[in-house]
């Protein structure tokens, strides 16, 4: 892990050991490139900002709304980027992706899972528009956001992955 990001603060790993963490499946391999690491301290500033939009005021025991808080993070911070959409269609395609949000979120490839996460907040911006998506911050509890959104998590997850694929042109 490079960073973490809470409620009050973000805290950094050294940039120079960022190169050594396997972990980071080769998102951050040097601090030399500027671009990955304002996207870097863009997401984690977003965990801040996010816990401090909660009701709670923070970002702990948010476990079963870990894909939204990483998705939110991975995608307002611009780390998801075309390729990375691409390989989540192609996931999609082949019907390699979990089927269940708590699923996705413990996803055996970081980097794809940060990718899978970071286009279900932007399928939230792309559908229901970004005031809907930040509205969501405010919530606690994955049972609050998906009732916010007024689907059930099958419903949501069902039309991600027709979104993902019909912006593919994989449509079936």
């Amino acid at each position: 892990m490079t960073g973490v990001g809470g409620t009050g603060a973000i805290h950094v790993l050294a940039p120079a050991r960022w190169g050594d963490l396997a972990s980071c499946e080769g998102r951050y391999t040097t601090y030399a490139d500027k671009e990955k690491t304002q996207k870097f301290i863009t997401h984690e500033l977003t965990h801040v900002f996010h816990g401090q939009a909660r009701r709670k005021h923070n970002l702990d025991m948010a476990n079963d709304i870990s894909w939204f808080a990483e998705g939110l993070a991975t995608y307002v911070s611009g780390q998801l980027t075309p390729s990375d959409i691409h390989d989540v269609q192609n996931a999609v395609q082949a019907r390699t992706v979990p089927g269940s949000l708590n699923g996705i979120a413990t996803f055996d490839s970081i980097l794809l899972r940060y990718n899978m996460m970071g286009s279900l907040a932007m399928y939230i911006d792309r559908i229901s528009g970004r005031a809907k998506l930040e509205s969501l911050m405010q919530f606690d509890s994955q049972k609050e956001i998906l009732s916010n959104l007024g689907v059930t998590e099958q419903q949501f997850l069902d039309g991600w992955k027709l979104f993902m694929l019909q912006s593919a042109g994989m449509a079936r």
